[in-house]
């Protein structure tokens, strides 16, 4: 049966209105429920921005908790001559160094040739060795026997040597480099020819080099030599330019030839560096808490204004100044808040502490940043995820809730509907029926009246 229009023209009804009157009591239920998710999906986005203002603030905190975040550094006053670094294992020192020469790895050349890739060398075997490492064979035949052959095989042989081909402008020469800097890092190659002549420069015995034993078909293009410098009026050499085994803690970086003043001390930069990023983004995230807007409202009026998760983090991002750490506090070194609750760092102060006791700033940082950073971790990784879990877990409670409402109601509706559509087809029924013996009742009476006036007039007329 379909359904009638809201106001039935049989039975005067206005439908939807009877049916808001028996639902509204459902429907405010429903919209309570729809209100209470978006008040849930309010503080699960206040708790989202919550937890990336901590996250960004728990960042800048653990650079503090290592025991290094007062580092050492390493000045040269020279840094074409060497650079360095230092790690905490060092001490504070200056140093008058002189570099001499640096290390080098030695470098060979083949003979012309007249192509790198159908140039026939020779076959045979080769044996190459660098310094002191095992010696390898590599087998030359027809299949690699041109220079990119060779230099192939070299390099698959993993031997402690790179070999390449250079075009000089006149023709193709092999050239093999040792992976190693210093003196004793010499290249070595002697050679099994396959036409029996194993140091003439005809075929692979072109390409022998033995020095000590006067074979140098080979030509040197780069001595190897260690680096050579004066430490302190002390000669010192070393095999390569890398050295972190003369002061200890350091690693010096030989760049050239050149006198330079080193200087190891606290690196005081680096820590203000860590400490003024640490202030900033505590200052971002107490921010964060009082004046962000989430979903249009700002936190200090928000949603979970007030919650104890952000009681909790607030008191215990502004009692850092004001607790004890290692025997001291934040205050002491001068990291403290202004009038307006912003955390400031006093440059002088800092530094100050630093020379006076630079392991008691060392103490009191880790101290602070190790225990604000297990406040900080618990409510990143477990309290707030926790309590949005616990939201998400209500709205879909309250989801569930809502459709099996909404379910009913529509269930009322279509049944009041289809009552009220069946209500109008029997009024209209009746009312058709009910014309039906009206207009039969009608023609009826009218026949009735109409037959008695004809007989009286047949009899007037007769008589």
């Amino acid at each position: 049966m379909a359904i009638m229009d809201s106001i039935g023209p049989a039975s005067g009804i206005n439908v939807d209105s009877v049916i808001s009157a028996l639902t509204s009591f459902d429907n405010q239920q429903l919209q309570e429920i729809n209100n209470q998710k978006a008040t849930y999906q309010q503080d699960i986005s206040a708790y989202g921005t919550l937890l990336s203002a901590l996250s960004t603030f728990n960042d800048a905190t653990t650079p503090l908790q290592t025991t290094d975040v007062l580092g050492l550094q390493a000045v040269s006053s020279n840094t074409s001559a060497l650079t360095a670094t230092a790690t905490t294992s060092a001490s504070p020192g200056t140093y008058n160094i002189q570099v001499n020469q640096l290390a080098q790895a030695q470098s060979i050349y083949s003979q012309d040739y007249t192509d790198a890739t159908t140039a026939v060398v020779g076959t045979g075997t080769l044996t190459i060795q660098d310094g002191s490492s095992s010696p390898a064979s590599i087998t030359i035949t027809s299949s690699n026997d041109t220079l990119n052959g060779i230099a192939s095989a070299i390099n698959s042989a993993n031997a402690g040597m790179t070999a390449s081909v250079v075009n000089d402008g006149t023709g193709y020469r092999l050239a093999v480099t040792s992976n190693a800097t210093g003196a004793a890092n010499t290249i070595k190659i002697t050679v099994a020819d396959g036409d029996g002549t194993n140091t003439d420069m005809t075929g692979l015995s072109a390409l022998a080099f033995d020095p000590k034993n006067s074979i140098t078909n080979m030509t040197q293009s780069i001595a190897a030599q260690d680096a050579s410098l004066t430490f302190n009026g002390i000669s010192v050499t070393r095999s390569t330019n890398s050295i972190s085994d003369l002061i200890n803690g350091v690693t010096l970086n030989l760049g050239s030839a050149g006198s330079t003043v080193l200087t190891v001390s606290n690196d005081t930069a680096g820590l203000l560096s860590k400490v003024n990023a640490f202030v900033s983004a505590y200052n971002q995230a107490m921010s964060t808490i009082t004046s962000t807007n989430v979903a249009g409202v700002a936190l200090n009026n928000g949603p979970i204004y007030g919650s104890s998760i952000v009681n909790d983090i607030t008191g215990a991002m502004t009692n850092i100044t004001t607790n004890s750490y290692a025997g001291s506090s934040l205050a002491l070194i001068g990291i403290t808040h202004d009038q307006n609750g912003v955390l400031q760092v006093d440059q002088n102060m800092l530094n100050a502490a630093v020379a006076a006791n630079p392991q008691q700033v060392v103490s009191v940082l880790n101290a602070m940043s190790t225990d604000l950073g297990n406040t900080l971790t618990d409510n990143i990784n477990n309290i707030i995820p926790g309590q949005q879990d616990s939201y998400n877990n209500q709205i879909s409670s309250l989801t569930d809730k809502a459709n099996t409402m909404q379910e009913n109601i529509n269930n009322e509706t279509t049944q009041i509907r289809n009552e009220y559509a069946q209500l109008e087809a029997t009024i209209s029924q009746l009312q058709a029926e009910g014309q039906y013996i009206t207009q039969t009742f009608s023609a009826w009476s009218n026949q009735s009246s109409g037959g008695s006036s004809g007989s009286s007039s047949s009899s007037g007329s007769g008589a």
